[in-house]
């Protein structure tokens, strides 16, 4: 399901493709594990706040892939 929210401690084939978009932006530099750990985490958080999702590290939805952080992110792959 593409709405599927991922968070830290998930893993599989969404969270492979969320880093490796990750990975694309500049936001992680390892190679995708298909692990959500806390690198995973510390990129989508620096995502979010560059892109306006959150404003603070202590937002709702901090760290947390769902579905407004999927849409942006979208947006700005698809340019």
């Amino acid at each position: 399901n593409v709405e599927t929210v991922l968070a830290v401690g998930d893993s599989g084939e969404n969270v492979t493709k969320l880093q490796v978009a990750l990975k694309n932006l500049g936001y992680i530099d390892t190679v995708p594990t298909g692990f959500y750990g806390d690198a995973t985490k510390d990129a989508i958080q620096q995502f979010q706040l560059d892109y306006g999702v959150i404003f603070s590290l202590n937002d709702n939805g901090s760290g947390v892939f769902g579905p407004y952080t999927r849409e942006v992110l979208s947006n700005v792959l698809n340019g």
